[in-house]
């Protein structure tokens, strides 16, 4: 595994490998990501004064509309 350097063609494919690899992980319920609360960006200031107060015990994830 490498550390990601902007721009180089391995160190993408790297990262794509890890990615894929975790996924298949998540669907097989061998690990189990702590996510405490799925929010769009627009609610971005909220999800961060959650994090800074100590009200999230897992992950906040923001989504992003295209």
């Amino acid at each position: 595994m490498s550390v990601f350097a902007h721009g180089q063609r391995e160190q993408i494919q790297d990262m794509v490998d890890i990615g894929n690899a975790l996924a298949v992980q998540m669907s097989a319920g061998i690990i189990n990501p702590d996510i405490s609360e799925v929010i769009p960006f627009a609610s971005l200031r909220h999800g961060l004064a959650a994090i800074r107060d100590g009200k999230q015990s897992g992950r906040v994830i923001v989504t992003l509309a295209v």
